[in-house]
């Protein structure tokens, strides 16, 4: 609560708030690869995701590239916060996907859909002196292609790198991509805020939905 002497003018009132924040680094598994098909190649940023029993690829990017169809099959995929399962029949295709460092490229068959996943920030970079080929370089940010468990460990190799507490540097064929979180405490400078009451609240409720939204 805020106080004031007598005789202090209410327009003069003022109240400090000071308060410490967490800041939250979450580095997912990204890489940015030349994807290459009939049309010729593409540079396109790819996921990694081990809980996805499947790949999958982006329609428009088996259009883009003119991705030779392999087959079809009925699949159920559900997202999260979805409840029911939605059967449809998925068309799988065959990429070739290369590093952007050189070497030999991997073709993988994918289920062509529609909707993939949202954009994934641009990654950091990892607080080390460490000198690695990191995959991702942060110029795409749109995911065309996850690589589930099917393909996982044709890409995925052994050696990993421990930059910092809960933050490792994973090899794949494609260099080096960043997993895991980093929570990091800072402290705010004291803020001023108005004396008025409805103004305080004003800032106060702003304040609580910035923290339970959060930014990860």
């Amino acid at each position: 609560a805020e106080t004031a002497g007598q005789g202090t003018p209410p327009s003069s009132r003022h109240q400090y708030v000071a308060r410490g924040v967490q800041e939250c680094r979450t580095f997912f598994q990204t890489a940015v690869v030349n994807a290459t098909g009939q049309n010729g190649s593409r540079r396109i940023r790819i996921l990694l995701d081990g809980g996805s029993d499947s790949s999958y690829i982006r329609s428009s990017l088996v259009e883009e590239l003119g991705l030779p169809v392999l087959g079809t099959g009925v699949l159920c995929c559900v997202g999260f916060q979805e409840r029911t399962e939605e059967s449809r029949s998925y068309d799988k295709v065959e990429v070739e996907l290369g590093s952007r460092f050189g070497g030999c490229p991997v073709k993988v068959d994918l289920w062509s859909t529609g909707k993939l996943c949202g954009t994934l920030p641009a990654p950091l970079s990892p607080d080390s002196e460490c000198e690695l080929n990191m995959a991702d370089d942060g110029t795409v940010g749109q995911i065309d292609v996850l690589i589930g468990i099917d393909h996982l460990y044709r890409i995925i190799l052994w050696k990993q790198v421990d930059l910092s507490d809960g933050v490792r540097a994973i090899e794949t064929v494609f260099g080096y991509v960043l997993h895991g979180q980093q929570i990091q405490d800072q402290v705010e400078e004291p803020r001023r805020h108005g004396s008025h009451r409805r103004h305080v609240m004003k800032d106060l409720d702003t304040v609580g939905v910035a923290e339970a939204l959060g930014t990860g």
